[in-house]
């Protein structure tokens, strides 16, 4: 990108205020191309073709960008999973493996952006923003949980804790995948992914209906 490109990219953000998108953008194209999140606010800024100072003017530091890209990501996962059952009129169990298989195909299709969203930075002192998008996207693994449940009102202690264990088995799959684990042991995320959306995740379903029955 030239010197002219770029000074008309700065001006055209700044004109729609659009220069956090920018930023983000570019923060995501380096983790990508780069393999990390091991890089600096000045080098987000070269990257977007703006001035060094320019990222400041929204982001007090590198770690507030990156927590406002980890809230962006966890709500792109939430409208993942809320595609994968909208128009669903399937079994609650059939639509928690839809769930479940949308999960892992988020993660593997972002690595990047999966790696940040559950990585060890951002796990402290989350801004309430990340906090509640985070929670936004589990909150649809929970009610699709809860819609296992037959009885009323139901107990949310057991239905969290359900949903607690079938997002473990998710996102251990999807994270064994991105680290290669999978395939040094002679599988991949794709065959174990179709095995625990057809038995592990419709039996934690199960598992609540027969909960009710018994009383």
């Amino acid at each position: 990108m030239s010197i002219e490109q770029a000074s008309k990219m700065t001006k055209r953000s700044y004109h729609h205020g659009d220069l956090r998108r920018v930023l983000a953008e570019a923060a995501l194209s380096l983790a990508v191309e780069e393999g990390s999140w091991d890089f600096s606010l000045r080098d987000v800024a070269r990257k977007a073709g703006v001035s060094h100072a320019a990222p400041y003017r929204h982001y007090e530091s590198k770690r507030e960008l990156m927590a406002e890209i980890a809230a962006q990501g966890f709500e792109a996962l939430r409208d993942a999973l809320e595609a994968a059952t909208s128009t669903s009129q399937e079994s609650p169990g059939r639509q928690l493996a839809r769930t479940g298989e949308a999960y892992v195909r988020f993660g593997l299709e972002q690595p990047a952006l999966y790696r940040l969203m559950f990585g060890p930075s951002l796990v402290s002192n989350r801004p309430a923003r990340l906090q509640d998008a985070a929670s936004g996207a589990f909150g649809v693994l929970r009610e699709v949980m809860r819609s296992c449940w037959t009885g009323d009102p139901g107990d949310e202690a057991v239905i969290q804790q359900q949903a607690l264990l079938a997002w473990a088995q998710v996102h251990g799959i999807t994270m064994l995948a991105l680290d290669g684990w999978l395939e040094k042991g002679g599988g991949d995320a794709e065959a174990l992914m179709e095995r625990v959306a057809r038995t592990w995740l419709p039996g934690f379903c199960e598992s609540l209906s027969q909960r009710t029955a018994l009383g």
